[in-house]
């Protein structure tokens, strides 16, 4: 059926999850609109940053040295946002390498009846931001026992990069998870 000219078309369009709207023949892309005000922040936030480092040294008294100062809070105003989401990353970098292992039992070889234990999500405290732990294990139905596991650790990132990724996530899951293809876990959980 024809649709009546002044209808709205409102669609998600293309890989890219940008939504289009389209009005007649104006089409307005609102993604692009969100690279616009995301660059509006940054600029705004450099403009604060010029303010308050030359407010700064006044407020302060410092009657010498204003300009080096000035130029050392600009800087550490600047990344002062982003400065969690640095740190924060970093450390999931190095507990992703320190935590993410596929184990395997011993035994594993000669578990004919498997099943998958309930996924737990636990929060790992101690880092600049949050990271969360999904813990997987199978096991021997016969045992009890589990003898297969892993965890993937997940994270949102910092405040900025929370609002940045506009709700997406990081995770690292075990890089070689050979085994599980190698014991046919799809074939012992049924």
């Amino acid at each position: 059926p024809a649709k009546h000219p002044k209808h709205q078309d409102i669609q998600p369009r293309g890989i890219s999850g940008k939504l289009q709207v389209k009005i007649s023949n104006i089409e307005i892309k609102v993604g692009s609109m969100i690279g616009i005000l995301f660059l509006f922040v940054i600029a705004l936030w450099v403009a604060l940053c010029v303010y308050l480092a030359r407010k700064i040294p006044k407020w302060l008294g410092l009657a010498r040295n204003t300009r080096s100062a000035s130029v050392i809070i600009f800087l550490l105003l600047l990344v002062a946002p982003v400065v969690q989401d640095i740190v924060g990353m970093w450390q999931f970098d190095r507990l992703c390498k320190e935590r993410v292992t596929l184990y395997v039992s011993q035994g594993a070889e000669q578990v004919k009846r498997a099943t998958r234990a309930k996924t737990q999500y636990v929060d790992i405290p101690g880092y600049w931001i949050k990271i969360t732990a999904q813990k997987i294990a199978y096991i021997d139905a016969s045992t009890g026992l589990p003898f297969l596991s892993y965890e993937i650790l997940h994270t949102k990132g910092g405040l900025i990069g929370g609002i940045a990724l506009l709700g997406g996530d990081h995770s690292c899951s075990p890089p070689d998870m050979s085994a599980m293809n190698r014991l046919e876990i799809d074939k012992l959980v049924k």
